[in-house]
């Protein structure tokens, strides 16, 4: 239903096979389901916090930076990972806006190797395998601040 609308939209601002199309439909439909989810990590850190911090000698700004930033940080991680694991596995948008082959993302590549009477399995799988390395080097890299940050934001109170 948005697809032909945003084709149009893009034709008209001329960034078909631009990445700039790309980041702007990522953006916004990520950035709903983030909102929501860092309202939930928000919602668990309490006010008496930075009250805290404002009676120890720190301005709002301070506090904010000080206190109330570390806090959410394992929040910010777990948001980014889930709108980075959703824009790499994106496929309808990335084939409609994107045309170029030395442009495309790796779902859209990945699916120019299906043949019409055949499937190369060798050269798909080891394409798959490439295409899991940048997420999964994120997520090792990551884990202890995903793992604060999903168990963080789930429990109220």
């Amino acid at each position: 239903m948005l697809l032909v609308p945003l084709f149009i939209i893009f034709r008209v601002l001329r960034l078909i096979n631009h990445p700039a199309a790309l980041v702007v439909t990522y953006v916004t439909f990520s950035l709903p389901f983030n909102a929501i989810m860092m309202r939930g990590f928000m919602a668990t850190i309490p006010v008496s916090l930075e009250e805290a911090a404002m009676i120890d000698g720190c301005n709002r700004l301070q506090a904010i930076y000080r206190v109330i930033i570390p806090l959410l940080l394992p929040a910010v991680v777990a948001c980014g990972s889930f709108a980075f694991i959703d824009s790499w596995k994106e496929f309808l948008f990335a084939l409609m806006f994107i045309n170029d082959p030395r442009k495309m993302t790796i779902p859209v590549g990945l699916s120019y190797m299906l043949g019409e009477f055949s499937i190369n399995y060798g050269i798909l799988a080891a394409g798959a395998v490439i295409a899991i390395i940048p997420p999964m080097a994120m997520f090792s890299y990551m884990q202890k601040y995903l793992i604060k940050g999903l168990s963080s934001g789930g429990v109220k109170g």
